[in-house]
């Protein structure tokens, strides 16, 4: 073999190699962003069927309902705040604290957000994710706290006169 045909080989495995390597790269990108579009799914997922779960019991007096939702990724704790039920905002954990001022600082102004619903990594609730608001909660307590066990968690919810939910675990 002439030297121009070794040094030939050596660029074409070179080459090879090149493009196997950004094919990898490629694949791993789009698995990882697979993964991530799985996560937000879930979450839009666990939120629109909890709320339209709840909008459901709300609406028909006297119902209620139990709810399974399968819990999104990296988190095994739902965390509903009544707001109302004390009048204070003495919670444990101090972003709901904070979104409890939030609210009774928006009391008859329309434009300030704040929200009732959240999510946590464990139940002390060191990775907190708000869920969003659900105006008709009423727990008759401040806070309640639910655990899923295998990645589902199920919730019963009780209509309350006036188009209000309680939730409790079933």
């Amino acid at each position: 073999m002439n030297h121009k045909a070794q040094v030939g080989k050596i660029f074409m495995y070179a080459a090879g190699m090149i493009i196997a390597v950004m094919f990898f790269i490629y694949g791993v990108r789009l698995i990882m962003n697979l993964t991530d579009a799985y996560e937000d799914i879930s979450f839009e997922q666990f939120k629109t069927d909890l709320i339209t779960d709840m909008d459901f019991v709300a609406k028909n007096y006297g119902s209620s309902k139990v709810v399974e939702l399968r819990m999104p990724l990296e988190y095994s704790t739902i965390v509903f705040a009544d707001y109302l039920s004390s009048g204070n905002c003495n919670y444990g954990i101090s972003q709901i604290a904070n979104e409890c001022e939030l609210y009774w600082n928006s009391v008859g102004v329309d434009d300030i957000e704040y929200n009732n619903i959240f999510l946590c990594d464990d139940p002390s609730c060191s990775k907190l994710l708000p869920l969003g608001v659900y105006e008709g909660i009423n727990l008759g307590i401040d806070i309640k706290t639910f655990d899923s066990s295998n990645g589902f968690i199920e919730l019963k919810l009780i209509n309350l006169p006036g188009g209000q939910v309680n939730i409790t675990r079933n």
